[in-house]
């Protein structure tokens, strides 16, 4: 039997779709070995909540539930989550890739010497190892690893990238408390947190996307992008060719190498819509593409195709925006 743990992720109340994403993953896993999806919920002031994750697949669902958990603090999670793993035993623990599931499965590798398969885009069983694919050399190829038999395998999926599988209802769900476990050292305290500037949110967490491509032609064009988004109160993407000419941060690049994203609206300006780039913003709900080529790949998603040069088209959209944001002004 192949035991499965999930590391889920929750914020304000509620479940990041990550968390839902890797138990859809698991379940489907553990049906091939006659295994079990277990869930780990830890936080505080979280006990109402953990029901939903019985939909999603989760077997048994473990909750530590307590004050001490309100924040992330890496030696709590790690000992409590580790005091875990030694109990059930998995053969493979799924973490999100994520801030908190990178730094923490980076440490239940090093002090329980597992093997730590990161930033993955795939994973099944092959007979009884674990097999996982991920980007490698800035996205160029696509590696695939087998694990060694008999080991605990921890493996951190990029968010986005599986998808959620419609929920089953799984009544037979148990609900476990678990107990927070305290490092037999504390090195680490935890002070304070910075809240996040709400115009530099990730890209997962937007409504609204524009894009920056190639098309725009030079790293000046890049700021009616950056207006735009401002205006629409969304955030900034690129695809990996303006990211490699250095004309935005890394952290902006959407694709196969980057974020994968579902905003409600996407505004593709000057991306031709190359399969790396179109793979991480495909499941948008509004695509709106701006390109010179009236044969671009991007045209074949977009629900509204602009035949144009975006840098042209840019500021006239950015003046409008800042005419109806003025009306709304003065109407109030």
């Amino acid at each position: 039997m192949s035991n499965i743990i999930v590391l889920t992720e929750h914020r304000d109340g509620a479940f990041e779709e990550v968390s839902f994403e890797l138990l859809s993953e698991a379940r489907r896993m553990a049906r091939t070995k006659d295994g079990n999806v277990m869930a780990v919920v830890l936080g505080n002031g979280i006990s109402n909540m953990v029901d939903e994750l019985a939909g999603y697949g989760a077997d048994r669902i473990f909750v530590a539930d307590d004050a001490r958990l309100a924040h992330y603090d890496p030696q709590i999670w790690q000992a409590t989550l580790s005091a875990l793993c030694q109990q059930e035993a998995p053969s493979l623990i799924l973490l999100p890739a994520t801030t908190t599931g990178e730094d923490l499965a980076a440490r239940l590798a090093v002090t329980k010497n597992w093997p730590l398969y990161s930033r993955s885009t795939k994973i099944k069983f092959h007979r009884d190892q674990i097999q996982v694919v991920r980007p490698v050399y800035a996205g160029k190829l696509q590696e695939t690893i087998t694990s060694i038999s008999g080991l605990t395998c921890l493996v951190t999926m990029i968010p986005g990238v599986i998808g959620v599988k419609p929920a089953e209802s799984n009544t037979n769900a148990t609900l476990v408390p678990i107990d927070v476990v305290l490092p037999i050292e504390k090195r680490i305290e935890v002070t304070g947190f910075v809240p996040a500037d709400p115009h530099n949110l990730k890209l997962t967490e937007v409504d609204v996307i524009v894009a920056a491509g190639r098309g725009l032609g030079q790293a000046e064009n890049v700021s009616l992008v950056k207006e735009l988004a401002g205006l629409l109160g969304g955030a900034v993407g690129a695809t990996r060719v303006v990211v490699d000419l250095g004309w935005l941060d890394r952290k902006t690049q959407i694709g196969q190498t980057g974020t994968t994203v579902k905003p409600r609206l996407y505004v593709a300006c000057g991306i031709s819509g190359a399969t790396q780039h179109t793979i991480g913003m495909k499941d948008s709900s509004v695509i709106v593409a701006i390109n010179t080529d009236p044969a671009a790949a991007i045209f074949n998603l977009a629900d509204l195709s602009l035949n144009c040069d975006a840098v042209q088209l840019l500021p006239v959209l950015i003046d409008q925006c800042r005419m109806r944001g003025k009306t709304t002004d003065d109407r109030s």
